[in-house]
């Protein structure tokens, strides 16, 4: 809220940055400051959309349920949370004064574990698209009669569907 007032008051955000960090404004040139803003920005926000998605994903939704697996869900809460904690520790080692460098190099190690998280869950998920017929047709295979028809009764709508359920005489689809 204070932000939005100090907006309101100045005539761009970056001036707004300074009115509420009067200590950076020593420190660094305005345009480096806007570049980390912007930058830091982006990383609050994937960190909230990994955080969000994980959560609203958790939902009860057949086919949702079958493409991620609570473990994938899991992970990207872990990685939403860790980016939000690495946005966290940017604001405090930015704020520092210039001759204290341990929050910037906190904040490197912080990065750099956050890359490493976003390399390895994306391999995974990679991996996981490239065996696609694999999985789902195992997948496919244990789930129930009852599971499969609510499937193809979400997908009715599909003309592709609809052709295939015709010609094998209507709910023999499964």
């Amino acid at each position: 809220m204070e932000f939005l007032k100090a907006v309101a008051k100045s005539k761009s955000w970056t001036s707004a940055f300074y009115i509420l960090f009067p200590q950076v404004s020593n420190m660094v040139s305005r345009k480096l400051t806007a570049v980390w803003a912007g930058l830091d920005f982006l990383l609050l926000a994937a960190g909230a959309v990994a955080l969000t998605l994980s959560i609203v994903w958790r939902a009860e939704d057949t086919l949702m349920n079958i493409v991620l697996t609570p473990d994938y869900l899991t992970t990207g809460m872990v990685l939403g949370i860790a980016l939000l904690v690495t946005f966290a520790v940017s604001i405090g080692a930015i704020i520092q004064k210039n001759h204290i460098t341990i929050g910037l190099v906190i904040l490197n190690y912080t990065l750099l574990v956050d890359a490493l998280g976003i390399v390895v869950i994306g391999t995974f998920i990679w991996y996981f698209t490239l065996q696609e017929r694999n999985n789902f047709h195992v997948i496919w295979q244990a789930a129930t009669r009852d599971t499969r028809i609510t499937l193809q009764d979400q997908r009715q709508e599909d003309e592709r569907f609809k052709k295939i359920d015709a010609k094998r005489g209507g709910r023999g689809f499964v």
